[in-house]
């Protein structure tokens, strides 16, 4: 994070750009809420908590630094990173998503100086060795089909384009969570098989990580782990008290991890 960007700029910005991006729906998205429904105060401290987290997590770097987010959806980190730190920020989205049909959508985008691609992440990237000097991989693991072959060829392309003493930031959901670990002491699944709907072209969640897991799989695309840390989220219930008092003392209980690696080869 930069320095000269004060946790109360990041703060006001955030709820800025979530309260905006989100006043209405300009293409179906499955975990866009709009605030004329009533999970939309829980779903807000839920993306607040976790892109307060993300860009307070972000390694220092200069302005017009080329960073490149996978995963696009409505806009929020793409549009964040324009907003606070200046970045020439492109990003990337799956063919099959009604936002890269949706002009309103891609003219938004354009506004924020931001380069909206299609692309499958399965297939090579069309872009030249070592171009990004960051890469964001967020929310987007958990998506993919967890073999060996497939995440090994994703993050040796992310590798690929990402230039040395790049950093790759990933984030997904954390296995380790409490509920997690309750489940796996009452011999419950911590994840069921995953019988999963589809989102256009794509899957929903097959696999969580544990961050061990992830550090792994980011050390073995020739990058070094720098940092890790975690968000959690909040349900305006009572038993939010619990999960509030569990996480400030224990971190790695968080709902939500991130791993910072840095290229080194």
């Amino acid at each position: 994070m930069s320095m000269s960007i004060t946790k109360n700029v990041i703060k006001n910005t955030v709820k800025e750009v979530i309260r905006e991006l989100s006043a209405k729906r300009v293409f179906e998205y499955p975990d866009q809420v709009t605030p004329d429904q009533a999970e939309y105060k829980y779903v807000f401290a839920q993306d607040f908590e976790r892109y307060w987290k993300l860009m307070q997590f972000l390694p220092e770097m200069g302005r017009k630094s080329e960073v490149l987010e996978v995963g696009t959806g409505i806009g929020y980190i793409a549009v964040l990173l324009r907003r606070l730190f200046d970045y020439n920020v492109t990003t990337i989205e799956h063919p099959s998503r009604d936002s890269l049909k949706n002009t309103s959508f891609i003219d938004g985008m354009k506004k924020e100086n931001i380069n909206v691609k299609s692309a499958d992440i399965l297939n090579k990237l069309e872009f030249p060795d070592g171009t990004f000097d960051m890469i964001i991989f967020s929310e987007v693991i958990e998506h993919l089909a967890p073999t060996p072959t497939i995440i090994r060829m994703v993050f040796n392309e992310l590798s690929r384009i990402l230039r040395k003493n790049g950093n790759l930031v990933v984030t997904t959901p954390n296995v380790g969570t409490i509920e997690s670990r309750i489940r796996g002491i009452r011999g419950i699944s911590i994840q069921p098989f995953p019988l999963q709907n589809m989102s256009n072209d794509t899957y929903e969640h097959l696999r969580i990580y544990s961050v061990d897991e992830i550090k792994r799989i980011i050390e073995g695309c020739d990058c070094e782990v720098q940092k890790v840390g975690y968000s959690g989220y909040r349900k305006g219930k009572l038993s939010d008290i619990k999960r509030i008092v569990t996480e400030s003392i224990y971190p790695a209980f968080g709902a939500d991890m991130m791993v910072l690696g840095e290229k080194k080869k």
